[in-house]
């Protein structure tokens, strides 16, 4: 079996001629290109990270993006076992994309179920790793070398990139300026080794990464200090496996008292993220005897799916004394209507009417349409009669537009007053008092 050499036979990048030349690029005297599996099946690696960086940069000039695949631990090595695969490899499972419950929509199917892979395996005995496999075949197409600087697995956004996107930042210099400025550093945008949506998502991910020091020890040190004055004060956190604040929720005891009193509709609200951490913010809102807005607790949330609304919506009620509000108002979010499903099961629901007006505009253009709509979204029917109603507004008008309009009809009992009259809602019919607080909490 033959050693690879360590000498530098990979062969040289040319970095300033706008991609990859893959004939530039050699095994033993042998061009990428040209590799077939008699090439490698057998050879020899020094090292893991020898094998690892020999197959992106073969990937790189050939025009494919890599995965990791098989990983064995062995007793006497860390990695036994290491395979790497196209990144078209395999086939997505047929359920993944049909799930009833599924509410973003499905990513755009990239697997081809290509072939093309390479393994080594440990040997113990001469201490190295030696190829068992090396598939190059691909029923795929392609990148051509130009464009080969944009491949995923090629990408790589360092954390030097990101110290000085954030230092620039921190001076008033936007992100996409200051990559800009990488890629004048650079010497171009094939040396630069990312794009600029790699930087804004690595910046991004970074900020929502709050750890439990700085920041949030002092918030948690606050709100503890807020209850040493305040029996009733109440405050709950979760964090994830690397003990990353998650979700933190808190009320006072007026607000207890308010809710109380006054809980019995509750508006249920988030605010886009506005904060300086890309954190969605929860107010539950209410409405007292006057008509004048009640605040009955705030949430710092992690992100806006099922599980998180469902875990904020169980903390509010737990540190309400478990009482359940009779009705809820809320926008038009998928996945807070399935939380409230979930904890408060059979409560009346209705959906924000500046909403669904806001909605409405944008479906529908016919303003003879569109005041039919309307008519059936405010007039104080029977649910009997709505139907009728409802039967002859799509004959007559034959809506292009049938898909918005079924969906629509499916939510009729949170929005038509026709099945919303004799439910209590406290004289509220949309989220506004929620978004009146919200523009309170964004000016300070």
């Amino acid at each position: 079996m033959e050693n690879f050499p360590m000498n530098g036979s990979v062969g040289n990048q040319n970095k300033n001629c706008g991609g990859i030349n893959a004939s530039l690029q050699q095994y033993n005297g042998k061009p990428f290109t040209k590799l077939c599996t008699d090439d490698l099946v057998g050879k020899w690696f020094e090292t893991l990270e020898a094998a690892n960086k020999f197959y992106y940069d073969y990937a790189h000039a050939i025009g494919f993006s890599v995965r990791k695949d098989v990983l064995r631990r062995g007793k006497d090595i860390e990695v036994s076992i290491r395979q790497w695969c196209c990144s078209c490899q395999g086939f997505r499972p047929d359920d993944d994309a049909n799930r009833p419950k599924r509410v973003r929509t499905a990513r755009k199917e990239t697997r081809t179920g290509c072939k093309a892979v390479f393994l080594v395996n440990y040997c113990t005995k001469n201490k190295r790793y030696v190829v068992r496999n090396f598939i190059t075949d691909h029923n795929h197409e392609l990148v051509p070398p130009a464009d080969s600087h944009f491949l995923r697995s090629r990408r790589n956004c360092t954390n030097s990139d990101v110290a000085q996107a954030t230092v620039l930042r921190n001076v008033a210099i936007r992100t996409c300026h200051a990559y800009e400025y990488l890629v004048d550093k650079a010497g171009g945008y094939v040396n630069v080794g990312f794009r600029i949506k790699d930087l804004y998502n690595k910046i991004d991910g970074e900020r929502r990464e709050i750890m439990l020091e700085g920041d949030t020890e002092a918030a948690l040190a606050y709100l503890n200090g807020k209850r040493e004055g305040d029996s009733q004060f109440y405050c709950k956190f979760s964090v994830d496996e690397e003990n990353r604040l998650c979700n933190l929720f808190w009320r006072d005891s007026r607000s207890l008292i308010d809710y109380e009193s006054y809980g019995d509709v509750l508006l249920f609200d988030s605010t886009y993220k506005t904060n300086c951490y890309h954190k969605p913010l929860v107010l539950f809102v209410g409405s007292s005897n006057h008509l004048t807005s009640i605040v009955f607790g705030c949430a710092l949330l992690l992100d806006e799916t099922i599980e998180t609304y469902t875990w904020v919506l169980q903390t509010f009620i737990s540190s309400m004394n478990d009482k359940k509000p009779i009705a809820v108002l809320t926008d038009g979010d998928e996945s807070m209507q399935r939380a409230i499903e979930t904890v408060l099961p059979g409560c009346p629901h209705r959906l924000c009417s500046w909403h669904i007006g806001k909605s409405v505009r944008a479906n529908v253009k016919d303003d003879k349409l569109r005041a039919k709509f309307y008519k059936l979204m405010w007039d104080s029917t029977n649910p009997d009669e709505f139907e009728r109603l409802w039967t002859n507004m799509i004959e007559e008008f034959a809506p292009k537009n049938s898909r918005w309009f079924a969906m629509m009809y499916e939510k009729r009992e949170k929005w038509a007053e026709a099945y919303c009259r004799g439910k209590f809602f406290a004289r509220m019919r949309s989220t506004q008092r929620c978004e009146g607080m919200n523009k309170y909490v964004k000016d300070y």
